[in-house]
């Protein structure tokens, strides 16, 4: 029996209600849910910071192994297998996002008074394996600024280890040598590693700091012809060629007696004068002639005094490389361009053009025409022995 002073409301009304309060219940739940993602994606990034490098882990290798430095991750506070565990956290990371005035005091004071530093170097060969008794020079920077250092020297145990303490504002460089080997070096910028417990003790880290030097052994050394040279390209883009083996340029521009590159390039020095705001393009040409010869890039270990493979490739080789230079619309762009850091491997006079399997270098050069310059500068290094493609140098030229 139903009270009377109760009111029952229309099945409608009632539906109405009903539908409205889970349609509310559901947004809720909803903008909860993109919440819950937002801050569980912030939390597993750090704040990027423009002024500072990031220090992860990196290794530069080629197939041979080059002399290169590891660093291990130290700042990849969401992969923790990969952060070193002489750091809980970064103090220069930490202060940056909580306290930026305090975080630039503290390595200003570094920097100009110089901390305590440590580092445990460990040398391997190309296999991986240790390599006792290297010899092995650490320098530190001493305050009164670049270039001024204080060295400990010694020799890696029988594990490859060498571990050497000093005062430094801001990086440590090494040098590692021995008999069989090429020398390589490498330096470490500290300012990006300072721990909360060697911030504390007044230290760049509490711990000496682990990285790896890699040493390329000896097999073919020899000594390769080195020369300079550089040629300034016609207004007319006609092409230049240039005598690698005899290290000349071509009629009429010098006495080379045969082609085995060409230089090239079509561009109006008037265009690219400082202030002139016109749309312009530079294009340079590097051409391989002959059948089978060519070039092919490689990066320069900037690290060893092997800076290349120790032999030239079989094949890959290229015979045109061009690099465009344009100033389009207020924009400046490039493409294709071989940087500084790089060489031309190259082949000529194959067995199909004169002498029998050719000639084996490398060239290193400035191969940017840019304002109103047309010059191009370059460095050959030649094995003068037909069909020899070591390039092992002991020249000394880098």
């Amino acid at each position: 029996m139903t009270d009377k002073h109760t009111m029952r409301l229309p099945h409608s009304m009632n539906h109405t209600a009903t539908s409205a309060i889970t349609k509310a219940l559901l947004a809720l739940s909803f903008f909860a849910i993109l919440l819950c993602v937002f801050l569980r994606k912030s939390s597993q990034f750090n704040v990027v910071k423009p002024t500072m490098q990031d220090p992860s882990s990196t290794t530069s290798t080629t197939d041979e192994g080059r002399c290169n430095l590891r660093i291990p991750n130290c700042f990849g506070e969401s992969d923790s297998s990969s952060r070193s565990p002489l750091y809980e956290e970064l103090a220069s990371d930490r202060l940056y996002r909580e306290d930026f005035q305090a975080w630039r005091k503290l390595v200003h004071d570094f920097e100009t008074d110089g901390a305590a530093a440590a580092v445990s170097l460990k040398v391997v060969d190309e296999t991986g394996e240790s390599v006792p008794s290297a010899n092995v020079k650490m320098s530190f920077t001493t305050p009164g600024g670049e270039g001024k250092y204080e060295s400990n020297t010694g020799l890696t145990d029988s594990e490859g280890q060498f571990v050497s303490e000093g005062r430094t504002c801001w990086n440590v460089v090494w040098r590692v040598e021995k008999s069989g080997y090429h020398t390589c070096w490498s330096n470490l910028y500290l300012r990006p590693y300072i721990s909360v417990q060697g911030r504390s003790e007044g230290k760049w880290f509490r711990a000496p700091f682990p990285v790896t030097a890699v040493l390329r052994k000896k097999k073919s050394p020899h000594k390769m012809r080195v020369y300079d040279g550089d040629i300034s390209l016609p207004l007319s883009g006609d092409a230049i060629g240039f005598d690698l083996v005899d290290g000349k340029p071509l009629p009429p521009y010098g006495n080379g007696r045969h082609c085995d590159i060409e230089f090239s390039a079509l561009h109006n020095p008037d265009e690219w004068k400082r202030g002139n705001n016109a749309d312009r393009v530079s294009i340079v040409k590097i051409a391989f002639l002959g059948c089978g010869n060519g070039g092919t890039i490689v990066t320069k270990d900037e690290f060893c005094d092997l800076d290349t493979p120790r032999n030239a490739p079989d094949d890959g080789y290229e015979t045109l490389f061009e690099s465009t230079t344009t100033f389009i619309g207020g924009k400046y762009s490039e493409t294709g361009r071989i940087q500084p850091n790089q060489y031309i491997i190259f082949k000529i006079r194959g067995e199909n053009d004169g002498d029998e399997n050719g000639y084996y270098g490398k060239i290193q050069g400035d191969w940017h025409v840019n304002g109103p310059r047309r010059e191009l500068w370059f460095r050959v290094w030649i094995n003068e022995e037909p069909g020899n493609q070591n390039l092992e140098d002991t020249s000394g030229w880098h």
